[in-house]
């Protein structure tokens, strides 16, 4: 630290009540200087700190006001700070009382401060508050740092494009990087108590502090020690630790330069106690700011219209689970599936998620009944989903066999509007194995259809886009797909890779009643050895119907085709009979 710059003064002497002699100053003046003995530091700290990474270069000034010479003061001390990092601005403005009891030769001091930082992203506040008690050998420091300005602030937000299911609801993981800001307070204890060091200069210090961050954060306590080493009177080494568990384990060194103070540049001596009523206070005077990262998830939100429930956009896309060999009870989370499939569900459900296993048709014969914008999906395909946060491919797959699901007294599955279903074997069906009437918007896609008493598909008055890709039905006791469209329905209907076979009746029909309209294109599809037809294309009365049929194989059918509609139109034709 520094010497104070000493005043000369005449001898006075004061001769009872009547007479008395000012101080004269040496420029002849009365009375001392208020404001002397201001002096300017330049510091630079080096290393991670508590609240701060890679040290920043401080300017400062201490003005003081002296009510009595070297015995009582006010200041006033702002401070100036660059970070080395980022080369962003801080500062401090701060002002306090000391005084130093002539008896005890200890100074007491009291500080208030602000203290501003910017980080580039977002500024950071707070009130200080500091005690000292400083003494000939020991000292004691206390210090209270408050924020007010931000608490808690988000730099980044991203999806790690990890997918889990949470119960009934699928998550996505997130990464989120904070900037949180901590209170707290900190205290050292020490002195002039290092052996045969004391008179050189040097000073040792141990202490302790809290950091109070945000709800999610908590607090904690930390542990601190310095030693200072006041080479010459103008400049001074300081080189201190901390550990906690925000910040860990710190190791910094500052470098102090004093201008201003008229001393000569004394090596490694001791000053007196007169000096220090002018030193700047020691405390933290960056606002503590922890940068990290923080892994957590959030629920896929329904996008609407997109495979979903059609619920309110923005809630939570709910799924249903469903495993033959799950324990009983089930209530159709992730954790807890239900073991047999369910009649139908809530309105409010996405996705009934069915697993493979163990193959067979065990609890898995009552059929299920959809509401709209439901998904029946099946382990063995990769399905994927659509959120408001994006598309992603649905958790829980494993290549291998499909589940097996059927009705052994009716239909096993009975579609609704906008519904998909997706990656089963049906065997056996009662009734059919697909069937829906009035329906808007299919999607059937990865299927088995093997013996179903009735047609293996069966849509009548179908409008709206339909799909069946990737579909093997065979053995039905009717037709193996039968789609119809009536009244002025419109229906675009696309086939890829079906196969329908060693059906009672036909491979497949597609009619067109009343005014409908059907345009179907159809790729690669196979329809082999059916009692009637292997494809059959109708249009009655005023409906048209457009097809266009690429790589067709129809053989060994009591007829392979029949095209029959005065409004049929065929726009392209590969067959194979």
């Amino acid at each position: 630290f520094f010497f104070k710059q000493k005043t000369a003064y005449e001898d006075y002497k004061v001769t009872g009540v009547q007479t008395c002699a000012l101080p004269i100053l040496g420029d002849g003046s009365y009375g001392f200087d208020r404001f002397g003995n201001r002096n300017y530091q330049l510091r630079s700290d080096i290393g991670d700190g508590v609240g701060y990474s890679s040290g920043y270069q401080t300017f400062g000034i201490f003005q003081p006001f002296m009510l009595e010479e070297d015995q009582s003061l006010f200041f006033v001390n702002p401070r100036g700070m660059v970070t080395y990092d980022s080369a962003h601005f801080a500062g401090s403005l701060g002002g306090g009382f000391r005084f130093l009891n002539p008896e005890t030769e200890r100074i007491l001091g009291f500080g208030g401060w602000w203290d501003h930082d910017s980080t580039g992203n977002f500024d950071y506040d707070q009130w200080g508050l500091s005690f000292e008690s400083l003494g000939n050998v020991w000292d004691f420091r206390a210090n209270a740092y408050i924020p007010f300005n931000n608490g808690t602030n988000v730099l980044r937000q991203n999806l790690t494009g990890s997918v889990f299911f949470v119960g009934n609801n699928i998550g996505l993981g997130r990464s989120t990087l904070y900037q949180t800001q901590f209170g707290g307070g900190d205290f050292e204890v020490g002195g002039a108590i290092i052996p045969g060091f004391s008179d050189a200069g040097f000073r040792a210090y141990a202490g302790g502090y809290y950091l109070q961050g945000d709800d999610y954060l908590g607090a904690a306590y930390g542990v601190k020690a310095r030693v200072e080493a006041l080479v010459t009177q103008n400049f001074l080494v300081n080189v201190g630790y901390s550990n906690d568990t925000f910040f860990d384990n710190n190791l910094t060194m500052a470098l102090t330069w004093y201008f201003g103070t008229g001393e000569d540049a004394r090596w490694f001596q001791r000053i007196p106690q007169t000096n220090r009523l002018y030193q700047q206070m020691e405390r933290n005077y960056r606002n503590m700011v922890l940068t990290h990262e923080v892994s957590d998830f959030v629920r896929a939100l329904r996008a609407g219209g997109t495979g979903g429930s059609g619920g309110a956009v923005g809630t939570p896309i709910n799924v249903v689970h469903v495993n033959n060999t799950a324990a009983a009870g089930g209530d159709g989370s992730w954790e807890h599936p239900l073991n047999s499939l369910p009649g139908t569900t809530g309105s409010n459900v996405d996705i009934i998620l069915v697993d493979r296993g163990d193959g067979t048709t065990h609890n898995m014969t009552g059929g299920i009944v959809l509401n709209d914008w439901q998904r029946l999906l099946g382990e063995g395909v990769q399905h994927s989903f659509t959120s408001t946060q994006g598309t992603f491919l649905l958790p829980g797959y494993s290549p291998g066999a499909f589940p097996s699901i059927t009705n052994l007294t009716g239909d096993a599955v009975v579609l609704a509007n906008h519904n998909e279903v997706s990656g089963f074997n049906i065997p056996k069906a009662g009734g059919r194995a697909i069937y829906g009437d009035n329906v808007q918007d299919f999607n059937l896609n990865n299927l088995n259809i093997t013996d179903s008493k009735l047609a293996g598909i069966q849509i009548d008055n179908a409008s709206g886009t339909g799909r069946i890709t990737d579909v093997d039905v065979s053995g039905s006791g009717r037709n193996g797909i039968q789609i119809i469209s009536k009244g002025a329905s419109v229906l675009n209907l696309t086939t890829r890779n079906v196969s329908s076979t060693d059906n009672d009746l036909s491979g497949m029909e597609i009619s067109g009643l009343g005014t409908s309209r059907i345009t179907l294109s159809s790729l690669g599809d196979t329809f082999n050895n059916n009692a009637e037809l292997g494809v059959g294309v109708f249009g009655v009365d005023f409906a048209t119907v457009t097809a266009t049929f690429t790589n067709l194989t129809a053989k060994t059918d009591r007829k392979s085709t029949r095209l029959n509609s005065s409004h049929l139109v065929i726009s392209y034709a590969v067959f194979c009979l």
